[in-house]
């Protein structure tokens, strides 16, 4: 069974680690390079740079021009030849992706600066001028039949910044994990089209680490102690843990190798510039037995894992030069692109030390001499590494740190953590920030991205935020969420766009309740009904909203079960059995999870049964696909080898729960349905018949529950939600209005 823990790094012969930096990098063809840089380690646009001038597109004019024209065969199919693509670098400024859109003999010309300027102003006249929208959730792409018009000289848009980023180190497990290339290749699209140009590429790395450690003397087994399995590789890479879930096949090996040449080109095709991994500082746990005369030190447990090892701090400067020495070995232009997780770190992470490992070096000169930080990155010189500021819509961290004191930073919206799918998301801070970001002091922002930990979620949030790409102020959120409905479903429906704007503020349960209200009503209208996408997102806000209902049945049980309401009850004569109250409550919350299920059943992107069988896909043999199967299962339910940080002995009930129902949860391999059941609306119409008046008879207590997480809810956005809250909320006949249509057949559950 592979172990799980312990990492360290050889730090006293800072020499002797260079072999696995320079054979990593001398694999690495891409010009930007990545080192995950982690808290647990160290304890924790505005401004051009000439050191970033080299990041360019590496496909020729003509590759990227061919790779344009087939993306949009691949979106419109049959009316591609209505689109005519040319790239040209000349027609925009510097440092910033442009595209210029003019209808010429009935065909709609797209003029960009890369491929993915090029892909841009594709999707941006598809939803700007033909009400058409693409998204993870799927795509209403219903062109008209005479394309609409840009008259000469035609509509020319430019980027803000030089450099957009996608992905985060997480969203490699809990979204990307089991895709093949037919995943990759629309996701790839979507990532043009979406304008960004610098996506994380961590695909196949193990491979190469690998090799590298078996030419260093590393044995098999050694190798296969150390890699996660595939569902757990994001954490295995940060560091995290080592071998849980493994070990890894020569066959997984293989297809992620070549799934990510197929990445690195088709990405390289469009223009792109690929961020590749580096290497991140834990090596295998063997190392002390092949090299002992380096000093490790044993680190902190990571949630319920093993204890992990790394360097002594003084050595943190020396290391960072290794490790910017390896980069620089395999390309003197080399970036290093940096999360900036450590400086969020309490205790040691201060401005001092942040600014003393940040500006260490003059400006593109030189490397510091005797360290002044315990840092990794003290030698990197400035604007030679790009710092991801990876959750600024919430907790931004240039700003406390002036603007990193001096390095280049991109303004990121993490907004998803775990591969969560609950509605939420900072609209005004999304619509917001990135301009305030800009206008900072000594600004050194040059750039944009989205570092969600999982995909597939909230694709509201997601187009807002991609528009801040191209957009030269901050929007009118009435309009864009109006404008929104008509993209996404194809249809102009006013109870949709109502429910939208009640969602479009940090809302109040109430509010959350009241947009149900307006999408069951909805519902009863086929040009509504027929949107794959409006079912879609009527599944998911029902979804959301069984889960706030939950809170109460559970709450009820608690306050039962608390009061020891376990003896015989006599109401109104009638002797009730013992704990009557609690089964009660208990029966509530379980029936509740039953319609919950059967709901999310009628939708394929709720469906466990591709999960798992995406993994299983992957499989070559019984044994792999048997291994990758409790990956999928593991990660979704235990993560890891048990749910607590310590052995289940507080209760016989825990136990029970953890050897009945989660770990073999996780050794199962009962089949799982991969296609949808049930009619969607129909099931949500009675769903909320049933459960609405739970609501209103309970107001006082989902009142309480969630209270509005904004102090700034103001604007016609605001105003209009309130106005639209007050006419659903405080109607008489409002659940009259939105239930009288419903029959009570029970058949559909």
């Amino acid at each position: 069974m592979p172990q799980i823990g312990a990492r360290f790094v050889a730090v006293s012969k800072v020499g002797a680690c260079n072999p696995v930096f320079g054979c990593v990098e001398r694999a690495a063809v891409s010009k930007i390079l990545l080192a995950i840089v982690l808290a647990c380690c160290f304890g924790t646009s505005a401004k051009d740079f000439r050191t970033l001038d080299h990041l360019q597109p590496s496909a020729t004019k003509d590759v990227q021009t061919e790779a344009a024209q087939e993306l949009i065969l691949r979106v419109v199919k049959g009316r591609a030849s209505s689109f005519v693509v040319t790239v040209d670098p000349s027609i925009g400024p510097k440092n910033r992706d442009t595209f210029r859109l003019v209808t010429d003999s009935g065909r709609l010309n797209i003029t960009g600066t890369t491929g993915v300027a090029v892909a841009m102003g594709f999707y941006y006249y598809l939803a700007q001028y033909c009400s058409c929208h693409i998204s993870w959730g799927g795509n209403q792409v219903n062109l008209p039949s005479e394309l609409p018009v840009i008259a000469a000289p035609g509509v020319v848009v430019t980027s803000n910044d030089k450099l957009r980023y996608f992905s985060n180190v997480c969203t490699m497990s809990y979204s990307f994990v089991w895709w093949r290339w037919s995943h990759w290749e629309t996701f790839i699209d979507w990532l043009a089209m979406s304008g960004f140009n610098m996506p994380l590429a961590f695909n196949g790395q193990e491979a190469i680490w690998q090799r590298v450690y078996l030419n260093m003397g590393f044995n098999q087994t050694d190798l296969d102690q150390y890699f996660a399995g595939p569902a757990f590789l994001a954490w295995q890479r940060m560091g995290n843990l080592y071998g849980w879930g493994g070990p890894l096949t020569r066959n997984w090996h293989l297809q992620q190798v070549a799934l990510q040449h197929k990445i690195l080109a088709r990405m390289r095709s469009l223009g792109m510039i690929p961020v590749l991994p580096a290497f991140a500082g834990h090596v295998p746990r063997a190392f002390p037995r092949l090299f002992p005369g380096h000093e490790v030190i044993h680190m902190h447990n990571w949630g319920p894992f093993n204890k992990t090892y790394c360097c002594d701090p003084k050595y943190i400067a020396a290391f960072g030069k290794a490790t910017f020495d390896s980069m620089l070995t395999a390309d003197q232009d080399a970036i290093w692109v940096m999360q900036s997780w450590l400086f969020q770190e309490k205790g040691f992470w201060k401005p001092p030390q942040a600014k003393a490992l940040l500006t260490s070096v003059p400006l593109e000169k030189g490397f510091w001499k005797p360290p002044q930080a315990k840092a990794l990155l003290t030698s990197v010189p400035l604007g030679r590494m790009i710092v991801l500021d990876l959750s600024s819509e919430v907790k931004p961290t240039y700003n406390s740190l002036e603007s990193y004191f001096g390095q280049p930073f991109i303004w990121c919206m993490l907004h998803d953590y775990g591969g969560v799918v609950d509605w939420y998301g900072m609209v005004d801070s999304i619509n917001k920030g990135p301009f305030v970001g800009r206008a900072f002091p000594n600004s050194t922002m040059v750039g944009i991205g989205l570092t969600m930990e999982g995909i597939n979620q909230n694709d509201v949030i997601y187009e807002f935020m991609n528009e801040n790409l191209w957009r030269k102020q901050p929007r009118d959120v009435d309009k864009w969420f109006s404008s929104y409905v008509l993209r996404r479903y194809g249809v102009d429906e006013t109870d949709v766009m109502k429910a939208w704007v009640l969602l479009a503020v940090w809302y109040k349960v109430e509010d959350l309740f009241g947009a149900w209200d307006l999408f069951v009503t909805s519902s009863s209208r086929p040009s509504t009904a027929d949107s794959a996408l409006y079912r879609y997102d009527l599944v998911d806000l029902t979804r959301q909203c069984l889960e706030v209902i939950a809170n109460k049945f559970y709450s009820d049980l608690l306050t039962h079960y608390k009061a020891r309401d376990l003896r015989p009850h006599n109401v109104s004569g009638v002797e009730l059995g013992a704990g009557v109250y609690v089964s009660s409550s208990g029966l509530q919350l379980l029936g509740l999870l039953a319609d919950l299920d059967t709901l999310l059943a009628s939708d394929e992107h709720f469906l466990l049964g591709r999960w798992l069988e995406d993994a299983k896909a992957l499989g070559t043999t019984d044994a792999e696909k048997q291994l990758y199967e409790y990956n999928a299962r593991n990660q979704i339910t235990l993560w890891g080898p048990r749910a607590n940080k310590a052995p289940f002995n507080q209760a016989q009930f825990n136990k029970d729960v953890f050897s009945q129902v989660e770990q073999p949860f996780t050794y199962d391999r009962t089949l799982w349905p991969t296609q949808p059941t049930g009619d969607t609306v129909k099931l949500a119409r009675h769903i909320h018949k049933s459960y609405r008046p739970t609501t209103v008879k309970h107001a006082d207590f989902f009142r309480h529950l969630q209270r509005p997480q904004t102090t700034s809810q103001t604007g016609r956005s605001y105003e209009y939600a309130n106005s639209v809250h007050q006419e659903i909320m405080y109607d008489p006949h409002v659940e009259l209005r939105v239930v009288s249509d419903i029959s009570d057949d029970q058949s559909i559950l």
